[in-house]
């Protein structure tokens, strides 16, 4: 008997191992994926709020954007309602903003609205994803910035 608990204990102490390999080989897979499609990512959003506000700028004057360049780590959103700040950090990856809505009068005091959204690997896709856990592609996630100015 005494060998059989041997053999079923070598056999846990072995799956235990294994598992633990496959769950690093995992994580470092998962995370190449992310460091590798979070800074295209990144690109796209700033093309899509570029593209949106340009196309709500045909019918009413209204968003005014920063420039596109590329390798850009900010990203900035101007409209009567506010001011957008949109910073990348490649490290973590993460999307950080903050966005400070116009004073109305001389009594107001600015309000801030700030938050991130972090890159999160699904079905072997890298969306941004909110504190919430949803996850939006580049367009979805324009949409939810440029609401802010609403």
């Amino acid at each position: 008997m005494g060998d059989d608990w041997a053999s079923r204990f070598v056999a846990k102490l072995v799956k235990k191992q294994n598992d633990a390999k496959e769950q690093g080989r995992l994580s470092m897979h998962r995370k190449g994926m992310i460091s590798s499609q979070a800074p295209l990512l990144w690109d796209d959003l700033c093309q899509a709020i570029k593209d949106k506000a340009d196309n709500v700028n045909e019918s009413r004057k209204y968003f005014t954007c920063s420039p596109l360049i590329q390798g850009q780590t900010q990203h900035e959103v101007e409209s009567p309602a506010g001011h957008l700040l949109l910073t990348y950090q490649d490290e973590a990856p993460i999307v950080k903003f903050t966005f400070t809505k116009a004073i109305q009068d001389a009594r107001s005091k600015p309000e801030l609205l700030n938050g991130d959204l972090t890159f999160q690997l699904f079905d072997e896709s890298v969306w941004l994803t909110d504190k919430n856990g949803n996850r939006m592609g580049s367009s979805k996630a324009a949409e939810f910035f440029l609401d802010m100015h609403s």
